[in-house]
């Protein structure tokens, strides 16, 4: 990196990294993204098989009863960002989806 300066660093390219950095940008703070393997989000292609999930097509009671303990402390941040509104976040993008059982 050269002397640029960013409103907003994020360390890790995982799924939560690219999603914080992406969404920086888009507020329109200049982002750098930092990530020590050579590929960002490496994991999400392994996930479902291969098929790389993103999330599930479920309502809110439902995916709270599917959390194996008690995850009563993800409910805030699916009530802010359900299912439904990552799904429509990746079509807006192109990105194209398949709901499988």
């Amino acid at each position: 990196m050269s002397n640029a300066r960013f409103d907003v660093i994020v360390v890790g390219g995982g799924a939560a990294g690219m999603m914080a950095a992406g969404q920086a940008a888009l507020r329109g703070r200049r982002t750098a993204l930092i990530e020590r393997n050579p590929i960002l989000g490496k994991k999400l292609g392994i996930t479902g098989k291969g098929r790389c999930n993103i999330t599930n097509d479920a309502e809110l009671p439902q995916l709270m009863a599917a959390l194996p303990t008690n995850g009563s402390f993800l409910y805030s941040a699916f009530s802010a960002f359900a299912p439904s509104d990552v799904m429509a976040f990746f079509e807006t993008l192109g990105v194209p989806l398949k709901v499988e059982r």
